[in-house]
């Protein structure tokens, strides 16, 4: 059975129509056990990790020292965490109002710490008079 999926899905999209690659994926995919959910995952993160060895190369080469670590576990966070939240909500619906509250709580954070009203972990600057 897996053998065939994967043919079609090196047959599909051959006649100039991208939505049957597209259908045909996900039939194979269920002959594999990945679920349309994991499938999106999947995608989202290797959309969002890091690219290839010449770009990640290139960053580190504009990047001032000691920043291309930190580049990199920001790619690998990022693309990770946004995978797993989208898995989760596409998996249990009602995961994505959690979610959506997380991010509107992190966005009313940075905003009230940008303007100066909240100062956690920070040092206030002393006045010069």
């Amino acid at each position: 059975m897996m053998n065939t999926g994967v043919g079609v899905l090196g047959v599909a999209g051959e006649d100039g129509e991208s939505g049957i690659g597209v259908i045909a994926a996900f039939l194979a995919s269920e002959d594999v056990g990945i679920t349309w959910q994991g499938l999106i995952a999947f995608c989202v993160f290797n959309m969002l990790t890091v690219p290839c060895f010449a770009a990640a190369a290139t960053v580190r080469a504009e990047l001032p020292k000691g920043k291309f670590r930190r580049t990199v576990a920001f790619w690998l966070l990022t693309s990770y965490l946004t995978a797993t939240a989208l898995y989760l909500m596409f998996t249990w619906w009602w995961t994505a109002f959690v979610v959506a509250a997380l991010i509107a709580l992190a966005v009313v954070y940075f905003v009230l710490r940008n303007k100066g009203m909240i100062n956690f972990g920070r040092k206030k600057k002393a006045k010069s008079e």
